[in-house]
This record gives C-alpha cells, structure tokens and sequence, in this order.
C-alpha cells in the first residue's frame, strides 16, 4: 500500500472516529435533535416517506399537510438522494441521525482529498482542513437542516472534480 492511500485510510479512519466522538448522542443513544426544523418539518417527511417507500411505491403525494401537498416534488425530501435510501428501514430520528453521521463523514473525507489533491497540502494540512471544515460551525450549525448538510458536504469534491477539470492533460 502506498504511503498516499495509507494516509487517506488513516484520516478516514479519524474523520469517522472523531465524527462518532462529536455525535455520539445522536448516533448511539436514544437522544434525537429536537430542533423546530428539524422536529416539526423533517421528520414527519421522512416518516411518511419511508413507510411510502418500504410498501413499495413512490412518494407523489402528502395526504397529511394542509389538503393534500406534492411530495415527491419536494426537494427537501430527497426521495431521489441516493444515500437516504441507505436509511429507509429506519425511523425518522435514526434516519436523520445516520445521514448526519454519514454527511459529516463524507465532508471531511472529501476535504481531505482536495486540499491534498487540489491544493497540495500536506498531509498534516490535509487533516487539520478536513476537521476545521467538518466540525466547524458551519457544517455543525447545519444538522438541523438536514438537506442543507447533504449538499455541503459534497462541496470539496465538487471542488476537487473542477480543479480535476482545468488541470487534466490535453
């Protein structure tokens, strides 16, 4: 194994420690956010959602706000968000929690890869990036709105695949 690919296991590795250090009451206990979003707006969503969704059908419409709202059409909801299908066969609250928990993960992950690969930091660098950018304020201040993190979090590598873009070889 490289020293490269060492190194990105070991930050991985890291990341994913630290992010269980920082969410562990989320992740691991029966503790959920309870946020006014996140309580009232997101896990009633996700609640229908997954049980629309584990009967096998799509998710058109919510019979249970207002008369009657498009949901599939909301994108808030992320029925189409590959990764919160990972998360279906959970509750609500577990299913944010683990989207949390995978989003900052995958923040950090991905921040390692472009400053190390984009911006040719040290690996050190890479590191010390990657945490100030996932468990920074503004990633943390977005887990209550839990569509706001999914998209955040695949900022560096969009980043990562630009620079990929402009310095590719002709």
């Amino acid at each position: 194994m490289t020293n490269n690919k060492w190194f990105l296991l070991q930050a991985t590795l890291f990341i994913v420690v630290l992010t269980l250090i920082f969410f562990w009451k989320i992740l691991l206990t029966n503790l959920i956010l309870s946020g006014v979003d996140v309580f009232l707006y997101f896990y009633p969503y996700k609640a229908y959602t997954a049980e629309v969704l584990r009967q096998g059908r799509l998710p058109l419409w919510n019979p249970y706000l207002f008369m009657g709202a498009p949901l599939l059409a909301n994108s808030q909801v992320g029925v189409f968000y590959p990764p919160n299908w990972l998360f279906i066969w959970l509750d609500a609250p577990r299913q944010i929690a683990w989207s949390i928990g995978l989003h900052i993960t995958l923040a950090g992950i991905f921040m390692t890869a472009f400053t190390r690969q984009a911006l040719r930091l040290a690996w050190s660098a890479s590191l010390i990036a990657a945490i100030l950018f996932t468990f920074g304020g503004y990633l943390g201040a977005q887990v209550e709105h839990i569509n706001q993190l999914q998209a955040a979090a695949w900022l560096p590598l969009l980043f990562l695949f630009y620079d990929f873009t402009i310095h590719r070889p002709r």
